[in-house]
């Protein structure tokens, strides 16, 4: 797999959406809100003092934040929970790879992603 492109066909939200959203999308704007929720809603003190515990700098402790936020449903990528949407595990199984691109179009929200989920406007 090329290092530019993410097979897109697995999902990571389908419930209440009209397409499902593919996992990879879900995971980045994770790890991008809860770096927006760090810079916007922690204080300079609160941030200080959560790097100082885990006994990392302030800018370390947010990549991590950033990182665990983003990987946390990355079980999402295991055969059975992408079998619970039939359909679209049979097109996962049955067809070839579809890469999706990324940095291509701006973030919307000011997020770091450049990609969004189909059907979110997220």
């Amino acid at each position: 797999m090329a290092a530019s492109a993410v097979d897109a066909r697995l999902w990571g939200k389908a419930r209440g959406l009209t397409t499902s959203c593919p996992v990879i999308c879900h995971l980045l704007n994770t790890a991008a809100d809860a770096g927006a929720l760090w810079d916007m809603t922690l204080t300079e003190e609160a941030r200080a003092l959560t790097a100082q515990r885990l006994g990392v700098s302030v800018e370390a402790c947010r990549q991590w934040l950033c990182l665990w936020a983003g990987l946390h449903d990355i079980g999402k990528i295991s055969p059975p929970f992408q079998a619970m949407v039939p359909e679209t595990y049979k097109a996962l199984t049955d067809a070839p790879r579809a890469p999706l691109r990324t940095g291509t179009s701006p973030a919307p929200s000011g997020r770091s992603c450049a990609m969004t989920c189909p059907g979110t406007g997220r």
